[in-house]
């Protein structure tokens, strides 16, 4: 049987960083925010829910773009796998899922291309 670990989403840049790591490496991390929205059936309101995403990635290529053109408010579209990872605060278990970025592209006008990192692992 197949199975598939992409995920693909479209939205709002809240936040943009890029950090230097424990092994030197920078890696940068994103919070991307998806809204949808729907009519009320009983009151006709229009109402919207938004949905905050965090994606991470530790490849050269895409931390520098990251870097030099993304930032809040910037309208984009990424691709990437899934992760989930747990960390210790006070003696608590903690879990995060989060996107670990495969492709990156600039859906509001921006004058720089599309980039896309090889398929080696991180």
């Amino acid at each position: 049987m197949y199975s598939e670990n992409f995920v693909s989403v479209i939205g709002n840049v809240g936040r943009a960083e890029v950090k230097d790591g424990s092994n030197g490496n920078k890696f940068a991390t994103l919070s991307i925010a998806t809204s949808e929205r729907w009519s009320d059936k009983a009151t006709g309101e229009v109402k919207e829910k938004t949905e905050w995403h965090r994606a991470v990635t530790f490849r050269p290529q895409l931390v520098s773009l990251i870097e030099k053109h993304v930032g809040k408010g910037d309208f984009i579209r990424l691709t990437g796998k899934l992760r989930t990872r747990s960390f210790q605060t006070d003696g608590e278990t903690h879990y995060s899922t989060e996107i670990h970025i495969d492709h990156l592209g600039f859906l509001s006008p921006k004058s720089v291309p599309e980039t896309q990192q090889d398929d080696g692992e991180e």
